[in-house]
């Protein structure tokens, strides 16, 4: 049912009276023509009728109109939902529509047979079927997350409105903050037990053959494993073949992915920091021998030896970066006021034991651009930052790799840490594309309840605007149409 938030605006539309008056005042006066044989007779005195009669009567219509929409859209017009009469909704997850039916069966249908509504689980909660639920094929990727729909239908619904909502457990369905409803949700979810294993890196090693890692992911969490492809498994499991000088590998059928031939070059310019330049050298050792990727690390202590392309710098130096080093990554120290603290060490890696704090480089509040955090302390200072200048990624260290300012190079986290600071666009990458297969456990998916005082009428209003102003568009368009066609009518 229509109705209006600001009726008070439902009187301006007394002002169709000025396109009535302006018709009505632009009728022509009739003229009279002398013809044929009654020319040349005596002139009389000339008597004139008017009839206030309208000839363009849809140019005045949709004039009419068009005040008439504006004044309702002033009113601010909304669509009433009545829902006295329902019994409550039924949300079912769009994209496997089909799994949560077949395993929420018995207690849908009993929903539906007590005269339950079946709504779309997404941003217009459109009233479906059954049968045109089951039908559909949704495939478009869900820009919302289950929480923030559910929290958009209690906006949408009065308080304490049941709805029950029929979902799989997939974690990657729910993000963002556990929301507050005054709905009264039942939330089921159901736990596929499924387990993908998917290749999503793959590298050749130094003995000519191919280093696979596989990404496994089941309900109870997520693994990385590498395995060696040898000549046994080319055929069975893996394929191998080549495009357009690109070595391309195939795991179990599945989308190739490129064989990263390349070697990554990382230097390490030392000065008078040649002990920590010794401890990131040792870690970087272990990610090679590790992951068996084609890395070349080297220590430096002349610039001059600096090779030409550098994937990574280490400059470990209070010297300023020659202009004419050519590095795409830079992890460099900060200088600056060095004060002592007892904190710890908060990274982009979850670690088994804290890492602790003795020592930070404090950084320039005053700085306007801080640039990326990646590693702070206890106190939330800043570790790392991150940076782009002049297309160079730029890695500010407020700190040193040494024992005497933390505990970062005894830890058996730090080459996981360098590992993951290292490869991080690649990390993210990966994490991107492979199918999160864990599961949220139910009573954690459960939104809280939150009673709302205000909202307790058992009726729910939806905004019209948008489409009286499409209306309005649509009637001012064509008004300026059929009046330019009149005007060149008239012309003619």
């Amino acid at each position: 049912m229509l109705s209006f938030l600001n009726p008070i605006w439902l009187y301006a539309i007394s002002g169709i009276i000025i396109p009535i008056a302006i018709h009505f005042w632009n009728i022509k006066e009739g003229k009279a023509f002398p013809v044929g044989s009654i020319a040349l007779l005596e002139k009389s005195t000339k008597k004139y009728t008017r009839t206030l009669r309208i000839n363009e009567w849809l140019l005045l219509i949709l004039r009419c109109l068009l005040i008439i929409l504006l004044a309702m859209l002033l009113a601010k017009p909304v669509k009433q939902q009545n829902f006295n009469n329902r019994r409550g909704w039924i949300l079912i997850d769009n994209q496997n529509t089909g799994d949560v039916y077949n395993y929420f069966k018995a207690a849908i249908d009993s929903l539906l047979n007590k005269g339950f509504e079946l709504h779309q689980f997404d941003e217009g909660f459109e009233r479906t079927s059954l049968k045109d639920a089951l039908s559909s094929k949704d495939t478009v990727a869900r820009e919302m997350s289950y929480w923030k729909l559910i929290k958009k239908a209690g906006n949408k619904l009065p308080a304490s409105f049941p709805v029950y909502v029929f979902t799989s457990n997939r974690l990657t369905n729910f993000k963002g903050e556990r929301p507050q409803v005054s709905i009264d949700v039942k939330w089921f979810g159901y736990t596929p037990d499924t387990v993908t294993t998917q290749l999503v890196k793959a590298w050749r090693v130094s003995n000519g053959n191919i280093r696979a890692m596989l990404a496994n992911s089941s309900m109870a969490g997520n693994m990385f494993s590498y395995e060696d492809v040898l000549s046994d498994k080319i055929g069975n499991e893996y394929k191998v073949s080549s495009n357009n000088g690109q070595s391309l590998i195939t795991y179990n059928n599945q989308p190739p992915v490129v064989v990263d031939t390349a070697t990554l070059h990382i230097s390490i310019y030392a000065d008078k920091y040649k002990q920590d330049a010794s401890y990131i050298k040792a870690s970087l050792d272990a990610i090679k021998e590790f992951t068996k990727q084609n890395i070349q690390a080297t220590i430096f202590n002349s610039i001059a030896n600096l090779p030409e392309k550098i994937n990574w710098l280490f400059w470990l130096s209070n010297d300023a970066i020659p202009s004419n080093v050519n590095a795409e990554n830079i992890f460099r120290y900060v200088e600056g006021k060095t004060i002592d603290e007892s904190s710890f060490i908060s990274a982009n890696y979850i670690m088994a034991e804290p890492i602790a704090v003795n020592k930070i480089i404090l950084a320039d509040s005053l700085k306007s651009k801080p640039g990326r955090q990646i590693w702070k302390d206890g106190f939330g200072n800043p570790l790392l930052t991150n940076e782009i200048d002049n297309n160079i990624s730029v890695y500010n260290f407020y700190s040193r790799l040494n024992p005497q300012w933390n505990g970062f190079v005894w830890s058996d986290a730090f080459p996981a840490i360098l590992l993951h600071l290292i490869f991080e666009k690649e990390i993210a990458n990966i994490n991107a594309t492979y199918v999160d297969e864990r599961m949220i456990d139910e009573r954690q998916m459960q939104p809280a309840f939150a009673a709302d005082s205000v909202n307790k009428s058992v009726s729910a209003t939806e905004d019209l605007s948008t489409v009286f102003w499409i209306m309005v568009f649509l009637l001012f368009c064509a008004e300026r149409i059929i009046s330019f066609r009149t005007k060149t009518g008239a012309a003619a």
